[in-house]
C-alpha cells in the first residue's frame, strides 16, 4: 500500500516481505506501458531486512525517499530519509520528539520541506472538550487551515460540509460536520468505514469504503454509496 510516484515511471510502496519485515519496494513502469504484455512486473525491494519501513514518500530528485520506521528497541515510529544510491538512513524526528509516534511523511514539490503525521500517545492534561473543527493560524495568509477531529476528511463540492471517519474500530462509521464546526451528525455507526469521497455531480452523496482496514486481502471491503438529507 501507500504508493508514491517518483517521476513518471517509478512507483514506491510498502509491503510485508517473505521474511516478515515490512519493507519498501519499487516498480519501474516500462516506456511502452500501453503495449506492454509481460505482466506482472516484478517489484524490487529497496530497504533492508531487519527494519520495518512504512508509508514511503518520494523526493523529486528520485534519489531519496522519506519513510516511517520502527527500529528494534524503540517504542515509537519515526521519520527517516533513505538514500537510494548510498543505502543509508538519515534520522529526522527521533532527535526532535523521541517519545511521539510519527508516520505518513509527505514531501513538498520542490523537495525543500518534509511533513508528517505526529501522535503524542495517551491523552494529556488540558482542554477536555475537543472541537469538531478548530481554526489554526496559517503561515500563508490566503490559505485557511483547519484541524479536524477525525480521519480521512473530505469536503463537499460546495464546501459547506465535511465527511470524516471517527476511528477504525467496529463503532467507527461515518460522520458529517458543518464546515464551520457548529454541528456534527452520524450517518453510519457500528460499521468500520474509511476514506470518503463526495460525488461531484449529485448533492449529498458520499462514497466510502466499508469493511476492516489494514486486513489481509482475503477480507472483503466494499464501496458504498450513501445519500442523506441534511
Amino acid at each position: 500500500g501507500w504508493p508514491t510516484w517518483s517521476g513518471d515511471s517509478t512507483v514506491f510502496f510498502h509491503h510485508q516481505a517473505d521474511d516478515g519485515w515490512w519493507s519498501i519496494f519499487r516498480v519501474d513502469i516500462p516506456e511502452n506501458f500501453t503495449e506492454y504484455t509481460d505482466f506482472p512486473i516484478t517489484p524490487i525491494r529497496v530497504t533492508p531486512s531487519g527494519l520495518h519501513c512504512f508509508t514511503p514518500a518520494a523526493f523529486r530528485d528520485g534519489k531519496r525517499i522519506a519513510l516511517a520506521t520502527r527500529r528494534r528497541g524503540v517504542n515509537h515510529r519515526h521519520i527517516e530519509i533513505y538514500d537510494l544510491e548510498n543505502t543509508t538512513f538519515q534520522p529526522v524526528t527521533e532527535s526532535l520528539n523521541p517519545s511521539f509516534h510519527h508516520y505518513n511523511p509527505f514531501v513538498s514539490p520542490d523537495s525543500e520541506f518534509l511533513g508528517y503525521h505526529r501522535f503524542r500517545g495517551e491523552s494529556t492534561q488540558g482542554e477536555s472538550i475537543v472541537p469538531n473543527i478548530e481554526s489554526i493560524v496559517s503561515p500563508i495568509k490566503t490559505l485557511r487551515l483547519l484541524r479536524i477531529n477525525g480521519s480521512f476528511p473530505s469536503s463537499s463540492p460546495n464546501g459547506d460540509l465535511i465527511a470524516l471517519n471517527s476511528d477504525f474500530d467496529i463503532n467507527g462509521g461515518i460522520k458529517v460536520s458543518k464546515s464551520d464546526g457548529s454541528k456534527r451528525w452520524t450517518l453510519i455507526k457500528d460499521r468500520t468505514a474509511f476514506y470518503n469521497s463526495w460525488s461531484p455531480t449529485e448533492r449529498h452523496v458520499i462514497y466510502t469504503s466499508l469493511g476492516p482496514i489494514f486486513s489481509p486481502a482475503r477480507i472483503a471491503v466494499q464501496i458504498a454509496r450513501i445519500k442523506f438529507d441534511p
